[in-house]
């Protein structure tokens, strides 16, 4: 028997030699704690103040006798252990201190010590015994209390699935009394979905001793609804002592039903995140786009400004010669025209001509663009034969005192869908500006040639050129291949700009490239006569 402290005994003995002699043995052998009472009335004193295991009683007593003492510790309920010690051993006094649970009955004879020490062995078995099963019972009492008021649903089933034990937390987590489930099979109540899973688990369960599985099903509970279960279940049927496999399951739906919440707001948060980081994405592009169009703008603006700087320049250059022999001639007719011989009269008109002729110009290519600014650059289509309108371009050019060779040639003298006015004019600008940058009596070349639905006229001179990073700008508007600074030919820059207006005008294209051996050649696209319409004339 393990002691954590001495065990206390008490002699109720009257004879106090005897007294002495049943103290020292219970105090060598035993090793007690031990105190001695003459009588009854000193003994239910210590008794009633002090808690002691072992009493050795005598039988009779000075105040009485000591099975009636016997009778009083027994219906105590941690009373403790009697030993009746009498010197009238008889079978009728043995009987009853046996009756009033006495735990030994020794006679005050040759015998005492040996039979006192057996008696006291014996007793001391009974407190162990006792205290195992208090123990018992305590740790009975505390799992149980633990499994009732646990938050999980305790389980034990068979190898085929019977429930041989549930515990009472069934009730408040699942709706069932434990007598509703124990003996009806566990996979009564598992989802349909579930059981084939749950089923496979329990099977490699059973053929593991040992085995732990985890597992998360649907409980139906009594009201209905499914409820979510996370378990754990071992496998414990070799063992005697339990004999089935323990389950061990907690209703996890809430936990579940937040995890999918949080599951559905983090997605919709990541969507609004990826859209969000679209949206910026997509306004960080139009903002880049924004200054790009605004860098292009100013840059356009800045280029127009300059051009426009250019050719107020240019346009000053230009307007103040025709102005200043318009000026100076008629100041010269207003002090000589009396003294003036007639040869040098005629001379001075036809300057004055040809100064209000080149104003007249000016002022037309100005109207022009104005018009076609205000979107009122119109055009009168019509089907025509193109070979008589090169040949009226070539003759103007020629009646203006050009001495450049012209020559023209039409293959197949196409029709064409054209304003016949402005296809003169458009070649009007293209020979005055090949004349222009040519060298006097170089030959300058039209022809027109037909190509399915489309006729492309060239004009071919062996000019100076263009620069190929002014090809792409010769036609915009005022737009002077020479620098301003440097400006010798006559114009103002808005030539070649009307030119492409009146090409865009048929739907057509202009462009210019070099030639082969110096020169350059301008080209432009005209539809047949009967082919399909595009362009501006469409509408």
């Amino acid at each position: 028997m393990a002691e954590t402290e001495r065990l206390k005994a008490l002699v109720v003995e009257d004879d106090p030699d005897m007294a002495r002699n049943l103290k020292k043995m219970l105090e060598r052998r035993f090793d007690f704690d031990v105190q001695t009472a003459p009588d009854c009335e000193s003994a239910r004193r210590l008794t009633g103040s002090e808690s002691f295991d072992i009493v050795a009683l005598d039988f009779m007593l000075p105040d009485g006798r000591g099975v009636d003492l016997l009778e009083e510790l027994s219906r105590q309920d941690e009373g403790p252990r009697v030993i009746m010690v009498t010197g009238h051993g008889d079978e009728e006094t043995a009987v009853r201190s046996f009756r009033s649970s006495a735990s030994g009955y020794v006679v005050k004879d040759a015998n005492l010590r040996s039979r006192l020490e057996e008696a006291v062995s014996k007793a001391l078995v009974e407190i162990d015994l006792k205290r195992a099963q208090d123990e018992l019972l305590r740790r009975e009492a505390y799992f149980r209390s633990l499994i009732e008021k646990s938050s999980d649903v305790i389980m034990l089933i068979s190898a085929d699935g019977t429930v041989l034990f549930e515990s009472s937390s069934v009730e408040r987590i699942l709706g069932h009394k434990p007598s509703e489930i124990v003996g009806r099979s566990f996979f009564d109540f598992i989802h349909p979905e579930d059981l084939p899973r749950i089923m496979g688990i329990i099977t490699r369960s059973v053929e593991t001793p040992g085995a732990t599985a985890v597992a998360e099903y649907r409980f139906r509970h009594k009201d209905g609804p499914w409820r979510i279960m996370e378990g754990v279940g071992r496998n414990l049927l070799g063992d005697p002592a339990v004999a089935g496999i323990v389950f061990n399951s907690r209703d996890v739906t809430q936990r579940k039903h937040n995890e999918e919440r949080l599951r559905r707001y983090r997605e919709q948060l990541e969507q609004l995140v990826e859209e969000r980081t679209a949206e910026l994405a997509e306004t960080n592009v139009q903002l880049k786009q924004e200054v790009i169009e605004r860098m292009q703008a100013e840059a356009e603006l800045k280029e127009r400004a300059e051009r426009l700087a250019d050719f107020l320049t240019v346009a000053s250059h230009e307007l103040r010669h025709p102005v200043s022999v318009v000026k100076g001639y008629t100041t010269m007719l207003d002090g000589y025209l009396d003294r003036m011989e007639p040869e040098d009269l005629h001379k001075i008109l036809d300057a004055l001509n040809i100064s209000i002729d080149r104003l007249t110009h000016f002022v037309e290519e100005l109207m022009q663009v104005s018009l076609v600014e205000q979107g009122r650059f119109t055009f009168n289509m019509t089907d025509v034969r193109l070979e008589p309108l090169l040949a009226a371009a070539a003759s103007d050019m020629k009646a203006a005192g050009n001495a450049n060779e012209i020559t023209w040639v039409a293959e197949g003298d196409p029709d064409v869908k054209a304003d016949p006015e402005k296809i003169v004019q458009l070649l009007a600008i293209l020979l005055d500006n090949a004349v222009k940058f040519s060298p006097e009596s170089s030959h300058i070349e039209l022809e027109a040639v037909g190509d399915g639905n489309t006729v492309t006229v060239r004009v071919l001179d062996r000019g100076i050129g263009i620069p190929e990073e002014s090809r792409r700008l010769v036609f915009d508007r005022f737009y002077q291949v020479e620098e301003v600074n440097h400006h010798s030919s006559v114009g103002l820059g808005l030539g070649l700009y009307l030119a492409r207006q009146i090409v865009d005008g048929h739907g057509g294209r202009v462009a210019c490239e070099p030639r082969d051996g110096g020169g350059s050649i301008f080209w432009f696209t005209l539809s047949r006569a009967g082919a399909p319409a595009s362009g501006p004339e469409a509408a």
